[in-house]
């Protein structure tokens, strides 16, 4: 007797669009958020004097998340511990070291604080856990950063789910994923502690700078070569980006202590950036374009915005917090890969062309509006001071009066201004529509009306060819 097999039709079909290239990149994903989690839980489990450290040149004191020691503070630059030096990723004598830091000791730090130098005894002990620690460590920027990082690791899974046979879904997917565990593994601080482990040290040091070093710029340059569509240096030399690759794997294997892992992490991403411009200028199709509009587009808004913010800082004119800086920091990344899930997807694809037509119109008018306002409002102040001899909070009321009043005129001068200057076919188009409107009104022969209509059509829509049917 024959037998009925039933089949999961969603299941063959995941499996039928998977090819080999799609399952390698899943267990790459895998393995590498496994790593973080693993290389978090392990530095968990390590002695600690209770601070978060940080390690820009010096390895200063930034925050006491376990309270076991406040004598020490912000700040403070840590010199030596029991006598010996403790420099940036250097300890002399480490194995000595390594037997006096255990829970339940007290050593004793040599640190630089302001123009002094203290010896403070510190007790080490073990890092919170549970909940204790999560209150302890996230701060709202910290909080932001680690819900901003999983929406973009969730866009990036959707987006590959969806489209597994894309190159550009899989490298993105990759990016998000190496970001992901690094974000993983800053959950717990980095410390000399770390550097003592030789366990610890070999995950910090070696792995986890090898999904910066290696995975990093193959991913970036894969992605650059696949967006929006494959180009084709990618169909001959599709070997490139694993050759990028191996050089950041084998640079950081054989000289771990030289930059040039550095410097070829910068070049790639540098030449990730040309490889996307060229695109750019080579690939003429619509679809093409605003895929490549959308992509651009978030890149210029992200770094666009930290430019801006770190100028403002640069040069006085608003102070940002760090938090605050932190906060738009992990805004306007989210911000950029959902512009580039809509790139690959194809979503609303041509509404960008909208957001760029108004986001252009705002910002132009909300500038020449600030200027009315405050242009306005120091003239008047001035006046009534020299007339009256004090400010008038009248002068408040009539300004924002005014700007009401000038809201709506500039609006469409600053919206007819942009069309004539970026979007002018359309202009042209909208000025030709209105003129044939008019005409239409007062034409009566209906060839010269139907003349005219094609006319209109064929100049502004440049069609192949033209058929008009009158029933």
């Amino acid at each position: 007797m024959a037998e009925k097999v039933m089949s999961n039709p969603k299941a063959s079909g995941l499996r039928s669009r998977f090819d080999l290239a799609g399952w390698l990149t899943l267990l790459v994903v895998i393995s590498v958020l496994v790593f973080g989690v693993i290389d978090a839980s392990y530095r968990h489990t390590l002695p600690t004097d209770g601070w978060a450290m940080g390690e820009a040149g010096d390895v200063t004191f930034l925050r006491d998340l376990a309270s076991l020691n406040p004598q020490l503070q912000r700040g403070d630059i840590l010199v030596s511990v029991e006598g010996i030096p403790v420099e940036f990723q250097s300890i002399s004598e480490s194995d000595l070291l390594q037997a006096r830091v255990q829970a339940g000791n007290t050593l004793t730090y040599r640190i630089h604080r302001g123009d002094k130098e203290l010896e403070i005894p510190v007790t080490i002990g073990h890092w919170p856990s549970g909940l204790n620690f999560w209150k302890a460590y996230l701060t709202p920027s910290e909080v932001f950063n680690l819900i901003s990082t999983i929406v973009q690791f969730g866009l990036a899974i959707f987006i590959f789910f969806r489209k597994p046979d894309d190159p550009a879904a899989g490298s993105l997917l990759l990016i998000m994923a190496a970001f992901t565990s690094i974000a993983i593994v800053e959950v717990i601080p980095f410390g000399y502690v770390t550097w003592l482990d030789p366990t610890a040290d070999f995950l910090q040091s070696r792995l986890a700078n090898m999904l910066l070093m290696g995975l990093f710029p193959y991913s970036i340059i894969r992605f650059a070569m696949t967006f929006p569509k494959p180009n084709p240096s990618y169909l001959r030399f599709a070997w490139t980006p694993i050759a990028v690759g191996g050089v950041g794997f084998t640079l950081l294997l054989f000289f771990p202590d030289s930059p040039l892992s550095w410097f070829w992490f910068v070049l790639s991403f540098l030449s990730a950036v040309g490889i996307l411009v060229h695109n750019a200028f080579t690939m003429h199709d619509a679809v093409s374009q605003a895929q490549i509009r959308w992509g651009v587009g978030g890149f210029v808004l992200g770094f666009g915005t930290l430019a801006l913010m770190f100028l403002l800082n640069t040069i006085g004119i608003v102070m940002i917090p760090q938090e605050a800086f932190n906060v738009v920091g992990s805004w306007v990344f989210m911000v950029m890969v959902a512009m580039i899930a809509v790139a690959i997807l194809r979503y609303r694809l041509f509404d960008i062309d909208i957001i760029i037509r108004k986001t252009l119109q705002y910002a132009l008018l909300t500038g020449l509006l600030v200027l009315v306002y405050f242009g306005s409002v120091i003239l008047l102040q001035s006046l009534t001071e020299n007339l009256f001899g004090e400010q008038s909070p009248l002068v408040i009321v009539l300004s924002t009066l005014a700007i009401a009043a000038l809201f709506n005129p500039l609006r469409i001068r600053t919206q007819d201004f942009i069309d004539r200057r970026f979007y002018r076919k359309k202009y042209d188009a909208e000025k030709a529509l209105a003129r044939f409107a008019a005409a239409a009104r007062d034409e009566v022969a209906l060839d010269q009306l139907t003349a005219n209509l094609m006319a209109v059509i064929a100049e502004n829509l440049e069609p192949e060819g033209i058929s008009l049917w009158l029933k």
